[in-house]
């Protein structure tokens, strides 16, 4: 197989890379094993890690203030980077295909949303069933959703913690006053079986032919008891057609509804990824399900430094006799734990051409990963700031500390210096990153 630019891993630093390099007029594959990390996001899209009830601060802002605190993390590799951010932004959620997606610029302050648990989360983009219950906005009473009958959601639990969420909120000067918080009980799930359902399963309930008019007029039952202003759902509104199910609420009950933010694994998650694959389809981009590895000879492994080579093929697909893939540039965008991207060997090495992986600004030898963690889980821990270090090309650098392959490229978490989880920077990264290498790729 042949291309202009072959894209490993499908999660969003890969998507953005290989729709951008498309966008160019390159012929683009994507090579993935399976779905990663990006199949586990909670459908929001943060730039920085913003404190609550702290300042408030626009994305641009919580950038900076990032920027000042982690000198290798890889928005330092990025000359105007929140120019750059709104950039791969709006090429992201300009296509036709794009997963919809609402929030505001860099320039403006994040969205304020209700968690599953009872906490609230900032967020600078958010997916549109998540985004409609933006919390800065007035409301006097907020239903919280008890779907009787599913045991993994406790709305009298979650509602307590928002009600908290919220007045601390309030005396920090967040919102301008707590709204009431309610229990809206929705006997819908009504068969056993539902109890033993995780969210993904409960959400699946509803895209069945006829499930969204018989949910709709036993949500209209619930809100006759305990009318509301805004009504705030666990992420169970289906897989397949979520914002049309809650549009067909809202028209038929005059209320506003959303999703709480979920936890991982759950619907959001698979609905981003999906949203991810359909657009590059539209593009004409194919997936290939394959593992992907080097050829013996081209294995940063078994090479020394000293020049700069171009990588001519990959290796792609499992058993005795793999097919090559040709093409003129490459991006590795594979994650680094759960997408296979960063291999915890002895000697650490990038998954699949070998390259060094760095944390704490030095390349691993044969650290253990316990080295690399600290006992309190709160601190940021170097072992999930790990990964390839990088020059200003994002071309990934040998231990001599210079790119081997002029036309090999690296995005996403796969980056060394950033803990996305954490700084709140994933998402960011991913998309900058990946609009940047693919930009990169497409030049070669």
């Amino acid at each position: 197989m042949k291309a202009d630019v072959a894209v490993i891993g499908g999660g969003v630093a890969g998507t953005v890379a290989a729709l951008r390099a498309r966008a160019a007029g390159r012929q683009v594959v994507v090579l993935s094993a399976g779905w990663g990390a990006s199949a586990l996001t909670s459908g929001c899209v943060g730039l920085a890690h913003q404190a609550i009830c702290g300042p408030s601060r626009t994305g641009r802002e919580a950038v900076t203030a990032l920027l000042r605190t982690s000198s290798a993390h890889p928005y330092n590799l990025v000359p105007g980077v929140t120019n750059a951010l709104s950039e791969a932004i709006r090429f992201f959620r300009a296509g036709p295909a794009s997963p919809p997606l609402r929030g505001a610029s860099p320039d403006d302050l994040p969205l304020l949303l209700a968690d599953d648990r009872g906490g609230l989360r900032l967020a600078d983009l958010a997916a549109e069933s998540h985004a409609r219950g933006d919390l800065r906005k007035s409301h006097a009473t907020i239903g919280v959703v008890d779907p009787i009958g599913l045991s993994w959601f406790q709305a009298h639990s979650v509602a307590k913690g928002l009600s908290r969420s919220l007045a601390a909120a309030c005396s920090a000067g967040v919102i301008s006053a707590a709204p009431n918080v309610a229990v809206v009980g929705l006997d819908y799930f009504r068969r056993q079986s539902d109890s033993l359902t995780t969210a993904t399963d409960s959400a699946r309930l509803l895209d069945v032919e006829g499930a969204a008019a018989r949910f709709s007029a036993a949500i209209g039952e619930a809100l006759a008891l305990a009318p509301v202003d805004l009504l705030l759902f666990p992420p169970l509104i289906g897989v397949d057609a979520t914002d049309a199910i809650l549009d067909r609420i809202e028209a038929e009950n005059k209320v506003v509804c959303a999703e709480m933010v979920g936890t991982s694994p759950g619907p959001s998650g698979l609905r981003f990824q999906r949203a991810l694959e359909a657009m590059l389809a539209h593009a004409g981009v194919p997936i290939i399900r394959a593992r992907v590895s080097a050829a013996p000879d081209d294995c940063v492994a078994a090479l020394s430094g000293g020049r700069t080579r171009t990588l001519a093929r990959l290796a792609c697909g499992d058993g005795a006799a793999p097919k090559n893939v040709e093409a003129r540039a490459f991006v590795l965008a594979s994650g680094r734990y759960i997408g296979g991207g960063v291999e915890g060997t002895r000697p650490w090495a990038e998954g699949v051409l070998g390259f060094p992986i760095a944390a704490r600004g030095e390349f691993l030898e044969r650290e253990s990963s316990a080295a690399l963690t600290r006992d309190d889980p709160f601190e940021a821990q170097s072992l999930f700031a790990a990964g390839v270090r990088v020059d200003a090309e994002l071309r990934p650098l040998a231990r001599d500390r210079r790119p081997l392959y002029a036309n090999v490229f690296a995005a996403g978490d796969l980056l060394a210096g950033h803990d996305g989880v954490v700084d709140g920077s994933a998402m960011g990264v991913a998309l900058l990153t990946g609009h940047l290498a693919g930009r990169n790729a497409a030049a070669i």
